[in-house]
């Protein structure tokens, strides 16, 4: 039996249907989420064993991602236990013993199950993504499903139905959402299918973007060469760029944009790439995105220009959760307990429900304390950090790297203004391209 293939596609359904159940963010939706991650786990433990096949990196290449990531697994674990000394606990808890250092540890442990699976969800991208046909394969098929999500968004919005799949909508009715509830998570899943695309696009015109063509034939080339693989790719942008402009998300647009720039500024200094004829081709596609905002961003545009009450709101809740922060430095209120105390943190001046920090760092650095925090966002840093080596030092494979660091860009300047990377579905898809971008940076002889 051929472990890898049967893996692959399965990893590959598990990505591509996250986001259909209300983006995975319900209960039973992260519990099979979860559960089909940790089965697919078991089986590579499996293949491996019975040596099917081998581990794609080498541990060296590996362990500067999987020690901080395991030492918050463990510390997680220790928030959890109870066995920590008693002046650690939190003080929800009696004097009289039984307490822990997490308010809820039910919750703690729902949060590590689904940390876990986004782990899992990277181990598996890059062990089955290290092949150059198969790390395609995945991308392009994420890409499919981003623009299949992407029309029915689509198709919702200009008939005006108010339905996410069968349910009334309930939040956002004005607004593109797809198959979530809320409009800027949705928005992040659309720029990550946004960066997918374009990225391979670059890749179909690798010759035509390096030094091989006459720069005088290039434009006929482009036009020449156009396959149905491409098409379907030219459309998944078309749609993509539409459905993020019609959710109309400043941040969503902003961070969005600014993957773009950087997987156009990424590629234009890879070693294959021609940077003044890349740099001639991003502003094309740039003039493409201005002429999209001004036929259907008229929404996002008066958004662009209005500070309105919510944005202040969320400034003075930042400055809550810092000061919450300070009370718990090092200890943290427990991985997944920011709902649980968030009662201690709201003061009359807020209004609306606010059963998120809408800032993803801090309200980390909340739950873990600063030190896990810290440890948990380094490995994320590193993972792209040597993406960025690998996207200069390539000599092949390059775009892969490049679009893990476009995705990073995104969800790491979306998490200063929202929540996007705590949605199962946002958080499985830029696991899944970080793990197999990851497994591209580094070449063959290595």
């Amino acid at each position: 039996m051929r472990f890898q293939p049967i893996l692959f596609w399965l990893l590959m359904a598990v990505v591509a249907l996250a986001p259909l159940p209300l983006g995975g963010n319900r209960p039973w939706a992260w519990a099979a989420l979860s559960l089909a991650i940790g089965t697919l786990m078991l089986f590579w433990a499996l293949g491996t064993t019975l040596k099917k096949y081998n581990a794609a990196l080498s541990l060296s290449r590996m362990a500067p991602i999987a020690i901080p990531f395991l030492g918050v697994v463990i510390w997680i674990i220790v928030q959890a236990s109870g066995l920590t000394p008693g002046h650690w606990h939190h003080p929800i808890w009696d004097a009289g013993g039984g307490g822990k250092i997490t308010v809820n540890g039910h919750a703690t442990g729902t949060a590590l199950m689904r940390l876990l699976a986004y782990g899992g969800v990277f181990w598996l991208a890059l062990n089955l993504g290290r092949a150059p046909h198969r790390a395609y394969r995945a991308f392009y098929i994420f890409a499919v499903a981003s623009l299949i999500y992407a029309a029915y968004g689509l198709l919702v919005q200009f008939y005006g139905w108010n339905t996410i799949l069968w349910f009334d909508k309930w939040a956002y009715r004005q607004d593109l959402t797809s198959t979530f509830v809320n409009r800027n998570n949705y928005a992040t899943f659309a720029g990550l299918g946004l960066v997918v695309a374009v990225g391979l696009i670059f890749q179909e015109y690798r010759d035509v973007l390096g030094n091989r063509f006459d720069a005088r034939k290039s434009l006929l080339f482009i036009f020449d060469s156009v396959t149905p693989r491409l098409g379907i790719l030219f459309i998944a942008v078309t749609a993509l760029v539409s459905a993020i402009l019609l959710t109309h998300s400043r941040a969503g647009l902003m961070a969005g944009l600014s993957g773009l720039v950087v997987l156009c500024v990424t590629y234009a200094f890879t070693r294959i790439a021609d940077t003044k004829r890349i740099l001639v081709i991003s502003s094309m596609v740039a003039g493409i995105g201005v002429a999209f905002f001004m036929l259907s961003g008229d929404a996002v545009s008066s958004r662009m220009t209005q500070i309105d009450g919510s944005l202040t709101d969320r400034l003075h809740m930042y400055h809550l959760v810092a000061d919450k922060i300070t009370e718990r430095p090092w200890l943290g209120v427990g991985y997944g307990n920011y709902l649980d105390v968030s009662w201690t943190i709201r003061d009359a001046s807020l209004a609306g429900y606010w059963d998120k920090a809408h800032n993803t760092y801090l309200e980390t650095a909340l739950e873990l304390g600063i030190p896990a925090a810290a440890l948990l966002m380094l490995a994320i840093l590193i993972a792209a950090g040597i993406c960025v080596y690998g996207a200069l030092t390539r000599n092949r494979e390059e775009i892969f790297p490049v679009i893990g660091v476009a995705a990073t860009v995104i969800v790491g300047l979306h998490s200063l203004a929202d929540f996007s990377l705590q949605i199962p579905a946002v958080a499985f898809a830029f696991a899944f391209i970080l793990g197999t971008a990851y497994s591209q940076a580094w070449s063959s002889e290595r």
